[in-house]
This record gives C-alpha cells, sequence and structure tokens, in this order.
C-alpha cells in the first residue's frame, strides 16, 4: 500500500547526512509540509487501530495515539451512549517508552489480554481491575477460548497461566535457540504470513504448536552497528536452494506429558502455512505447501493419533497462492469449518479468480459460492444460524469492499459503497462489525455495524490531523487483455503548460497492490509531486486481484516482466498526461522494488534516467527460500536463471549514478547483497551513491530521520532531473 521508510543514520558510506544539513537543501515550504508528514506519520497517527467489536454489539475496543505521536493506547467506546474511555495507558502503569500494539478480547467479552515489552497484561472489563502476571520475556500470549488460561512462549518453550491464581506452567520442553516451541519458523513468517506457532483447542485443554529445528540451517551472524560493543547476533538464515528449518506440528496438553505428532510428510511439505482448530467437532487441520509450492495440501489431523487425512489437494504449474492478498488478506480461519463438522469454507484461485468453495467433511466439493470475477480477499464470517457468509472482495482491484452471501451460492450483496478499501472483524458473536476505511475521497476511519440490520452504530473517534488538501490523483487503465491499472499523481499546483519530469514507484511487496482507490494512500507521493513532479504507480503483472495468471507471469521474468510492462505502459500514459516529460524519468523502490529500479535503470537507460534503489535484492541466491524458489527455483536447478536475475550481471551497464540507501540494521541479511553490488560498482568505475541506515525499516522511525530521508532522496532526484520550476511549492 503506502510506500513508507523510517530511518536512522550512521557515518558510513559515501555521504555523511544530518537531518539539518539535508533540510537546507530544500525549500522552507518544502521542508514544512514534509515535517507535518512525518510527525504524523503521513496523517495516520491518532486514528483508531485494530478496532475489535466486543460481543453483544456494546463496547467496541481500538488503540490510538496522539495526533504527532505513535503512543498508542487502549479505549472502548459505548455505542449506547457514544463515550470513549481510555482503559489502558501503557504510562500509568510504568512502561512509557512506546504505545501499545496489541491486544486481544476474550470471547465471552469478559477480559482483554494486553502483551506489552514481554509482559502480560489482563483487564477484566467489568471492573477494570488489571491483572499484571509476574514474569517477561513472554512471546505472542493468548487466551484459552474459555478464557481461563494464557499461553505463551518463553525461553523457546510453550508456558501456561492460570488467569485466577498468576500459576504458571511448562507445557513443553528441551527449547533452545535451534530448537523452538510455539514459535513461527522465519519463512513461514517472512514468505507466508504465518505470525503464529502455537494454537489453543476448542476445548482449552490442548495446544497444537510448531517445533522448528534449526541445527542444519545456515547460520549468519549479524552485528549491530549501533552498539559495536554487544556480540554478533547468531540467526539461522534458509538462502535459497540450502536446508529450511525442519519443522513439525505436535499436540500436547495443557498440563504437560508426552506430544502426539502430526503424521505428514514433513520432507516433501516443509511449509506449513496455517493451522486451524475452530470446533469441537471440527478437526484440527493443517494447510502444508510443497517445497517447490507446486502442491499443497489440507490435512485433517487426529490430536490424539497424529493420524492425518488429505481432504484437499491444489496443484499449479508455477506455484499455489498461499493467500489473495499479501498485505491484506487473513486466512488464518481457512479451512472455515462448520461447528458441528460436516463440511468447510475453502479458498482457491484454481479456476483463475478467488473464490469460496464449500466441500463436505471427506473433501468433497459441494458447489462454489462465488462467481468469478469477484477477487475475494477473505472469509471475514461465517453465521451458521442464518446460514450467511460475509467476506472481502471486489471486480474492481484497486477496491475492497464488504459482502454477504448464503451457502446456496445466492447473489452476493454488498454492504459497502463508498469507493475506496474496506476491511472488516467480526464480533465473537456475529452482533457486529468493524469497517476500516480508505477512501477515494481521502476519508479515513472506522465504523461499527450492527449485522442484524447493516445499520451503523457508531463512528470511532479520531484525533488524527487531516492534511490541508487531498492528494491529486487520477486513475488510469494501460494496454488491453488485461489491462494495467496505473495511478497519477498531480503537483497540487499543476501548471498544464509545464513539462515535469517523472517518479516511478515500484511495488516493493509481489502479491500486493500499488494502485489503489484510497486516496489516503498516496499522501508520501504528493509531497513528491508538489516539489515538481509528476509521480506514477504502475500494477504490473504480478499483482493481486487480477487472474492466476496475471500473478504467475513473474516466474522466471521477476524484473523483465513488470520493466517491460512500464515500458510500454509509460508511453501510452504519456498521451493521456501530457506534462509528462518522457526524457526524464526516475524509478524508485524497496527491496523487491528496489531491485527493479535498479534493473530497469541498467537495463533501459533509454526509458529510465536515475534510480532510487531501497535495500534492494541483488543476488537471488541470498533471499529466502520460499521467496527465492517461488519464482527461480532453486539454484541448481537452474543456475542460468539465477545469473540472469542477478543485479551485478548488469553492473557494467549502468551508465547513469543509482542512489541506494541500505537497511544496515542488525536483522538485514541482504546488507550482505548490497556490499557486493557497491563494490561491483566500485571496481567498474562506476558513478553511484551508497548510504547504509544502522536503524531497522520496520520499528518506527523518528520523524526527524524521515525528513532526512526523503530530504536526500529529493535531492538526488533535483540534482538528476531538474524539476520545473513553475510547478514547485
Amino acid at each position: 500500500m503506502s510506500w513508507k521508510f523510517r530511518s536512522g543514520l550512521v557515518l558510513l558510506g559515501l555521504f555523511l547526512l544530518t537531518a539539518n544539513h539535508v533540510s537546507a537543501d530544500i525549500s522552507p515550504s518544502a521542508q514544512s509540509s514534509l515535517q507535518s508528514l512525518t510527525t504524523t506519520d503521513q496523517y495516520t497517527n491518532g486514528l483508531p487501530e485494530s478496532v475489535v467489536p466486543g460481543p453483544g454489539g456494546v463496547d467496541v475496543y481500538f488503540l490510538r495515539s496522539g495526533p504527532t505521536d505513535n503512543f498508542r493506547c487502549l479505549f472502548m467506546l459505548d455505542t449506547s451512549t457514544g463515550v470513549t474511555q481510555k482503559i489502558l495507558d501503557p504510562a500509568v502503569i510504568g512502561l512509557s517508552r512506546k504505545g501499545l500494539t496489541s491486544f486481544q478480547v476474550s470471547k465471552d467479552g469478559k477480559e482483554i489480554l494486553v502483551p506489552y515489552a514481554g509482559k502480560i497484561f489482563v483487564i477484566r472489563v467489568q471492573d477494570r481491575r488489571l491483572l499484571v502476571f509476574a514474569g517477561t520475556g513472554y512471546i505472542d500470549p493468548v487466551l484459552s477460548p474459555d478464557g481461563r488460561y494464557i499461553a505463551a512462549v518463553k525461553n523457546n518453550d510453550i508456558v501456561v497461566i492460570n488467569v485466577s491464581s498468576g500459576a504458571s506452567s511448562q507445557v513443553t520442553t528441551g527449547g533452545s535457540e535451534s530448537l523452538t516451541h510455539g514459535l513461527p519458523d522465519l519463512v513461514s513468517e517472512r514468505d507466508f504470513g504465518r505470525t503464529s506457532g502455537f494454537w489453543w483447542s476448542p476445548d482449552s485443554a490442548y495446544i497444537a504448536y510448531e517445533e522448528s529445528d534449526t541445527s542444519e540451517v545456515t547460520p549468519v551472524h549479524l552485528v549491530d552497528f549501533n552498539h559495536t560493543d554487544r556480540a554478533p547476533v547468531t540467526i539461522h538464515y534458509s538462502f535459497a536452494g540450502t536446508a529450511n528449518a525442519a519443522v513439525r506440528i505436535g499436540i500436547v496438553p495443557i498440563t504437560g506429558g508426552s506430544t502426539v505428532w502430526a503424521k505428514y510428510n514433513s520432507d516433501f511439505f516443509p511449509y506449513v502455512l496455517r493451522v486451524v482448530w475452530q470446533f469441537k467437532n471440527a478437526p484440527l487441520s493443517l494447510v502444508v505447501d510443497a517445497r517447490d509450492q507446486k502442491e499443497e495440501s489440507m490435512l485433517a489431523v487426529s490430536p490424539t493419533t497424529g493420524a492425518v487425512q488429505a481432504l484437499v489437494k491444489q496443484t499449479g504449474s508455477a506455484w499455489v497462492s498461499a493467500a489473495p492478498d499479501y498485505e491484506h488478506s487473513d486466512l488464518s480461519r481457512v479451512p472455515y469449518w462448520l461447528s458441528d463438522g460436516s463440511g468447510f469454507l475453502w479458498l482457491t484461485n484454481r479456476h483463475g479468480d478467488w473464490q469460496i468453495e464449500l466441500y463436505s467433511s471427506k473433501g468433497e466439493l459441494v458447489r462454489t459460492i462465488t462467481p468469478l470475477g469477484m477477487h475475494v480477499r477473505s472469509i471475514d464470517d461465517v453465521v451458521e444460524s442464518t446460514g450467511t457468509i460475509y467476506f472481502e472482495a471486489s471486480s474492481d482491484p484497486t477496491q475492497c469492499q464488504i459482502y454477504q452471501t448464503d451457502f446456496r451460492a445466492d447473489a452476493a450483496t454488498q454492504l459497502t459503497h463508498a469507493d475506496g478499501l474496506h476491511y472488516a472483524l467480526f464480533s465473537s458473536d456475529h452482533a457486529s462489525y468493524a469497517d476500516t476505511y480508505s477512501l477515494s475521497d481521502d476519508e479515513v476511519g472506522a465504523d461499527v455495524f450492527a449485522t442484524a440490520n447493516d445499520v451503523r452504530l457508531a463512528r470511532l473517534p479520531s484525533l488524527a490531523q487531516t492534511p490541508s488538501a487531498a492528494p491529486s490523483v487520477k486513475f488510469f487503465q494501460l494496454g488491453t487483455e488485461p489491462e494495467l491499472d496505473a495511478a497519477v499523481v498531480y503537483p497540487t499546483k499543476f501548471n498544464t503548460s509545464a513539462q515535469y519530469p517523472v517518479i516511478v514507484r515500484e511495488n516493493g511487496v509481489p502479491g500486493s497492490s500499488a494502485v489503489v482507490a484510497g486516496v489516503h494512500e498516496y499522501l508520501d507521493s504528493q509531497w513528491y509531486a508538489d516539489q515538481g513532479y509528476i509521480v506514477v504507480a504502475i500494477d504490473c503483472h504480478g499483482a493481486p486481484d487480477r487472474s492466476r495468471l496475471f500473478e504467475e507471469a513473474l516466474k522466471y521474468n521477476v524484473a523483465s516482466t513488470p520493466i517491460n510492462d512500464q515500458v510500454l505502459g509509460l508511453p501510452q500514459l504519456a498521451k493521456d498526461v501530457p506534462q509528462m516529460d518522457m526524457s526524464r524519468v526516475a524509478v524508485l523502490g524497496s527491496g523487491l522494488g528496489g531491485y527493479i529500479a535498479a534493473m530497469a535503470l541498467a537495463r533501459r537507460p533509454d526509458i529510465f534516467t536515475c534510480a532510487v534503489a531501497v535495500s534492494p535484492i541483488v543476488d537471488w541466491r541470498l533471499v529466502d527460500t520460499a521467496f527465492a524458489e517461488r519464482y527461480l527455483d532453486t539454484p541448481e536447478v537452474d543456475p542460468v536463471g539465477y545469473k540472469a536475475a542477478d543485479l551485478l550481471t548488469y553492473t557494467d551497464s549502468l551508465t547513469r549514478p543509482p542512489l541506494i540507501l541500505q537497511d544496515a540494521s542488525q536483522n538485514s541479511v541482504n546488507f550482505i547483497g548490497s556490499l557486493r553490488l557497491t563494490q561491483s560498482l566500485y571496481d567498474g568505475g562506476k558513478n553511484f551513491a551508497y548510504i547504509p541506515i544502522s536503524s531497522d525499516f520496520t520499528a518506527d522511525g523518528q520523524p526527524v530521520d524521515q525528513v532526512s530521508y526523503h530530504s536526500r532522496v529529493l535531492q538526488y532526484l533535483n540534482d538528476q532531473l531538474h524539476p520545473a520550476p513553475l510547478a514547485a511549492n
């Protein structure tokens, strides 16, 4: 979605940057607007987040910060009175370094679990009593379905805490740095979006968990450049073509004892995509994927014997997609079992578009619920008493709407209608749901609706500042069969007689969209446009919600396909937007987008004038297994393909200097690749700029660091492209 970068700077590389030095190179008005953009985190600070309707449709819980900070507190809105109360402020309990990041409401709505800084807190909703549990170092605490226990990972083993007494007991044993119990393995978390490593049984008596053995995985020693007095941290990283963690799924009583291991071929299926254990009468289910990702299987597991039964098998010539949308799809409930165990709902794109299917308990297809063309993204809720299925979908890939249908596969009813992005979360009793939205008119927020009649119960209060003007965005479709969606961001003070240099923004996450109808997502692009540019985003082949073949076009062509799409699409776009100066085109991206940006500059200098590559992939042999092998197979199988995809293969072709900004934080493995890139450029006598950055890109950076980053990028673009002076603010 929106392309954000948070950074801290170190004294490394070819440039020594400080915020004051760089800010002096941009106009006062640009600096002021950038300060506003960064201190508000693109005007998202102060918005309600992680909205959870409680059972009964009265109380709604959410996190919210102030308008110019990210110190999130927990709030409750009473929809019957409209009164909002703060129910947990980390500063009150002496934990004021940063705000809350998550919470969990019990199924009955009587308790709220709040993890924070390795500690566990529980709020009794009725009297607001705060329970503080002894100890620290807890990872991923989760309430049991009956609300009586909390399970968490501590010291690489699972522990269970009695909520009433506070007593804890260790459920698994033998955990170590290389043998973890209850944590997701690196590949499952990074590439398949599975952040959980254990799952409660419906009766709260057992826990299914992942055991991950990384003893055969390559160790990598990472240095913290901010704290060189500390010893390097060792992680086990599965580089392309090398060993993955040995993963298996076990079931253990919460009182401890022997583990029953699921009896499936984990050598053939090393990737556990999902684990679902919903109802007493429905089986524990695993969704597993082959090493080459061309075969996926859904397995029903006996918790008492570990025996498995394959209920659904999917295959693909390129790969079997794990989810419709990498960033927003929640498939943690798929398969979605009926409570009596008589069948389950499934999501598949085997016919091209993602569709909901109904299966019997024996794995027989009963019927397809949704038609082709709807691009289903997730199943949100199922109300068995009424036979209603709620889901997210859209026939327009730039949007996401909330729908309802039924088990008879009748025509779906659209519940949300405002153009933009809508994401739903339902209460545990199905009584209400929250619609979190980002719309085409730049409105953002969250509403709560009653499920029975779709009447709005409340609009959650926001403290977010409002931008002085909505981004000036226009949408286009390029080419034919299929058309490519494009977004153009114009300067606020657009001069139709001027010629503007162009910034093409690359999407850094395959399986997600850069062109979306939620206008709020373009605020940072608007800032660049207001400095005298036209900013362009094109959803090339590989973007989701078009068709399976559209995504699979990246196979063996992870760079050439999107570059070719843009080489063909940009001139078409310039016909509709004649103010685009095609002799001055920059390309900017991060991660995979940074790789494509650098490759575009090297391979098509006739189109692209300069490039900003942020933490680019360089050598695909340094990428983790599932991600690299999805597009390129293994280096042993296709060494020629890895050579062709290697950015170093094309450094001799770079005739113009790129700007490379690299995450040099302690968890960045691809720092190795960028060093090789700079060595190759240096040996070849190439002109380039290289800036290592010591902080973690995924963490909340300070606004001053974000100002430094955006200012430095703008300085580079100005030097290379010379924006139109009549258009700049």
